[in-house]
């Protein structure tokens, strides 16, 4: 548990733009023939977006595979928090600062102000998959199933184990009434996540509910 904790702490330190050098003294004190250094005149590295995102993307790989694979909820728990602070990054601060605006506005329900911000999220990174995911669960708030759907389908293009994703995709269709759907939807999440909030037991209850129909 601990080493799981100091790997998760370290990369996302990483991953947030710190960086860091490490210097060790020598045994018999400063060698004389070296020049005065401070800490203005040594060069930090910098790691570059394309290695951000390649160390988010490897660190992500790993807690995914670690979640699946979590003996008990608060281990699940600690690494799916690391997850959705991995998934809701960008390398963008103004994309980062619109996807604050959007999430704000769900928090108040400002549901018309949060699709307009996600929206434009949306045409200026497609590819950024919390941005689609964010927008399917307005979608759902204000009962346009369809828009949902299509922007779920969106977000598990870009990544097919987005464990929000596939519970968002098992409330639709719950609220569509497609229960088989809603629990394929469901036994997906916890393929993931197997200790997805409030999952297993919706689960268990779509199986009473379509027992004796093939799924």
């Amino acid at each position: 548990m601990k080493n799981l904790f100091a790997q998760i702490a370290v990369i996302l330190l990483l991953v947030t733009g710190s960086a860091f050098a490490q210097t060790q003294p020598l045994i018999d004190g400063k060698d004389p023939s070296a020049p005065d250094v401070d800490e203005k005149s040594v060069s930090k590295p910098e790691l570059s977006e394309s290695d951000k995102a390649k160390i988010e993307a490897e660190l992500a790989n790993s807690l995914l595979t670690r979640l699946k694979g979590a003996q008990d909820a608060s281990t699940a728990k600690t690494i799916e928090q690391a997850i959705w602070q991995l998934w809701l990054r960008h390398p963008s601060p103004s994309v980062e600062l619109l996807m604050g605006q959007a999430v704000k506005a769900m928090t108040v329900g400002e549901n018309k102000k949060a699709l307009r911000i996600l929206t434009t999220v949306i045409e200026l990174v497609p590819d950024y998959a919390e941005a689609w995911n964010k927008r399917a669960t307005v979608y759902f708030y204000e009962g346009e199933y369809k828009r949902s759907l299509a922007d779920i389908d969106q977000v598990l293009d870009i990544e097919p184990r987005h464990f929000g994703a596939l519970s968002g995709l098992g409330l639709v269709h719950q609220a569509m009434e497609n229960k088989k759907e809603a629990l394929k939807a469901l036994r997906r999440a916890l393929k993931v996540h197997p200790f997805l909030e409030g999952a297993k037991d919706a689960e268990k209850r779509l199986e009473q509910e379509v027992e004796g129909e093939p799924i």
